[in-house]
């Protein structure tokens, strides 16, 4: 397995980004999970003017073997030492085997680095496996957001 940091302002690697998460967001259920803004069907070029079209956000992707098997983007506001993160997705054949742990830990990682206090991440209410990730891996519920969301944050001593 290996990390590696991509770029929405990169065209190659747009390309490769939007080949993925169209193949991942075939299934309605799994795009309105991942942002309950997005409508079905999955339009790459939405999901960048709502998203990516902004300065301070690193996406990361999860290889498996060459193959693009997890993302995950985060927002760091310096001025206030915390952090945001927002769309963990991994590809459906590889999800449940701590693929999305792998990620998570590896952005948690580099927030520490960094001296960044506080992470917070909104998830879909309905997401039980999201959630139960987060729970485990130190994030509690700290508030609810329009439309079935909830905020969660972890925060670093």
């Amino acid at each position: 397995y290996r990390i590696e940091s991509v770029s929405y302002q990169n065209k190659k690697d747009c390309r490769i980004l939007q080949a993925c998460l169209s193949n991942w967001f075939k299934d309605p259920k799994t795009l309105q999970f991942t942002d309950p803004r997005m409508k079905f069907p999955f339009r790459f070029n939405n999901w960048v003017n709502l998203y990516y079209d902004q300065i301070g956000i690193t996406t990361f992707i999860l290889k498996h073997e060459r193959w693009i098997i997890g993302h995950i983007s985060i927002n760091i506001e310096l001025r206030f030492m915390s952090a945001h993160l927002f769309h963990l997705i991994i590809d459906p054949s590889y999800r449940r085997q701590g693929n999305a742990e792998r990620l998570l830990t590896h952005i948690e990682n580099i927030l520490q680095e960094k001296k960044i206090r506080r992470i917070t991440l909104n998830t879909v209410h309905k997401n039980e496996p999201a959630k139960s990730l987060y729970l485990k891996n130190g994030y509690h519920l700290s508030g609810y957001k329009g439309a079935g969301s909830e905020k969660m944050e972890k925060t670093f001593l």
